[in-house]
């Protein structure tokens, strides 16, 4: 999902993964014309490991699906940096696009 934002996260034309085996948050900016601008367009993902150890795997479409923030912000709650609070971010996320992702 992506993200405008009013200023670019660290230098601009960072990428960030933050987490553990459980969690992980990962983003990087995608729009120079953003930039020059002074903002920021930021694609981002959000993994959440759910589930038993040896249980059968969630459906394939699953692993590659958008996602309503509001499954998932709450594991993040937690994720918050001097220089990236990722609940924030996963708030200014843009409505999903209208076409499937497959």
């Amino acid at each position: 999902m992506t993200a405008e934002l009013p200023a670019p996260i660290l230098a601009g034309n960072s990428m960030f993964s933050v987490g553990n085996g459980q969690l992980k948050a990962v983003g990087y900016a995608i729009s120079a014309a953003a930039k020059r601008l002074g903002g920021s367009l930021f694609n981002r993902m959000a993994e959440v490991k759910r589930g038993d150890a040896g249980a059968t795997p969630p459906a394939r479409e699953d692993w590659n699906r958008v996602a309503d923030s509001a499954e998932f912000i709450d594991y993040f709650r937690d994720f918050r940096f001097e220089w990236l609070d990722v609940p924030a971010l996963a708030r200014a996320s843009m409505p999903a696009p209208s076409s499937p992702i497959i």
